[in-house]
Formats: structure tokens, sequence, C-alpha cells
């Protein structure tokens, strides 16, 4: 009887707090929304420079760094709509990290 109370208990909680509201708000997502599509143009941005610039392509550290971009943006926010596209531009990476700077 006794060790049945707190599981219980426990369950009864869960079942109470499932009913509330999650705290996020519209304008915390339009925000965050707001904060990746920021995001991926930047590391877009730094894509293309590193096409461009060739003092800023010749170090792998560089590279490297473009990739963390794209990488973050994916794993903030999986199912957003940048989520695939960053996965692109992560194939647009390797080719050429693969190509410039083999043996890592």
């Amino acid at each position: 009887m006794y060790s049945r109370i707190p599981r219980i208990v426990s369950m009864l909680m869960l079942l109470v707090f499932s009913f509330f509201p999650s705290p996020v708000t519209a304008a915390d997502t339009a925000s965050t929304a707001t904060s990746i599509q920021k995001r991926y143009d930047q590391a877009k941005f730094y894509f293309n420079e590193l096409q461009t610039s060739k003092s800023l392509s010749s170090s792998r550290e560089n590279w490297l760094k473009g990739t963390r971009n794209f990488r973050r943006i994916y794993l903030s926010s999986p199912k957003s709509h940048l989520a695939p596209p960053a996965c692109s531009c992560l194939d647009g990476y390797i080719p050429t990290c693969m190509k410039d700077f083999p043996k890592g």
C-alpha cells in the first residue's frame, strides 16, 4: 500500500500539469524563427565569402567554422523550414573540404 502512494501522487501530478498550457507564446516562436533566419542568412553569407575569397578559403578552420554554423542551425531547430537548406549547404562544404584539405 505504501509503495503505491508515491506512484499515484506522481501520476496525479503528471495528469494535473499536463493540462497547463506551455509558457511559450506566439511572440517567442516568431522571435525564434527570426533568429534562425538571421543566423541562416549570416551562415549563407559566410559560405559565399569562402567560395569567393582566396585568403579566407585557404584555411581549413574557416571551412570548419562554416560547417558548424549550418550544423548549429539544423540542430537548434530540426523541424524548421530552414533545416533542409542548412543540410543542403553542408553538402556543399564537404566535397570542397575533402578536395582542398584531404588529410584534415
